[in-house]
């Protein structure tokens, strides 16, 4: 069959003569090929090692831009933390509403696009970013437990009026001046913590549910009654969508009993 189409036997003789020629040069064919491995293996090496280092620094960029976000909204993640992290009866803690959380800061802060985060937050990086916000919360609740012990009053057992003395006690015991307003008819403020040029107009929320928006506006109404110059709410259940917003536009500060004092030395400081 070859004979009969002449154009066939010319890649045929081709092959035949490399095979020719690397039977009579097998050392130093042998001696190419393991250069050519050594080399292949020297890149191989090489593009792995600055594909690592590359990733590693585009980590290190990302962990340094999610820790300067998590601290300008830390006093957010602490509320959402303890409001969104709860027991069942059978004593497990139960974390899905405050890994839902952690997802709306992530994607509010790094990844708006909806398409986008859901895949970004199923990859490698995105688990790992995720991890990152859970840890460094936790870590900072631990923190304010162990430098202020009132911290770690439950609140649950306390009463609404018992819970007013315990933020104002948080306070007083960073060397605050504490001016307690009257019982009834207070003006939207439960008391006013003076220190250094601050006038922190405070009101206190003991709910079992998330508090409104109406504490937003009675506080906003009570700094200019009392001469404050900062205002907040504190609460151990955290805040109604509606009241966080109206929050924003006021600058009504929310807070989880568990961080009134750090923002209030922050304030001061």
């Amino acid at each position: 069959m070859l004979l009969d189409k002449p154009e066939r036997l010319i890649p045929f003789g081709v092959v035949l003569s490399l095979l020719y020629v690397l039977a009579n040069n097998a050392s130093e064919v042998a001696a190419f090929f393991a250069s050519a491995v050594l080399l292949l293996m020297t890149g191989g090496i090489a593009y792995w090692t600055y594909c690592r280092a590359k990733r590693r620094a585009g980590r290190q960029r990302l962990e340094a831009q999610l820790i300067e976000l998590i601290d300008r909204h830390e006093n957010a993640l602490v509320s959402y933390y303890h409001q969104c992290r709860r027991k069942d009866l059978f004593g497990n803690c139960d974390e899905s509403r405050w890994h839902d959380c952690i997802d709306l800061f992530l994607k509010s802060q790094l990844v708006p696009d909806e398409a986008d985060f859901r895949t970004w937050r199923q990859s490698a990086i995105g688990r790992w970013a995720a991890q990152v916000v859970a840890e460094a919360t936790a870590e900072k609740v631990a923190l304010y437990r162990t430098t202020n012990p009132l911290t770690r009053v439950d609140a649950s057992s306390l009463t609404p009026l018992e819970y007013e003395r315990h933020c104002a006690d948080l306070l007083r015991v960073e060397g605050w001046k504490i001016q307690e307003t009257p019982a009834t008819r207070d003006g939207g403020a439960d008391f006013v913590a003076e220190k250094e040029k601050v006038r922190l107009v405070v009101q206190c929320k003991r709910y079992s549910q998330p508090v409104g928006n109406k504490a937003v506006q009675e506080v906003t109404a009570a700094v200019r009654l009392y001469g404050g110059n900062v205002a907040c709410v504190v609460a151990p259940t955290g805040f109604t969508k509606q009241a966080q917003q109206e929050a924003t536009g006021l600058s009504v500060h929310l807070l989880h009993h568990s961080m009134l004092a750090a923002f209030a030395e922050k304030l001061a400081a």
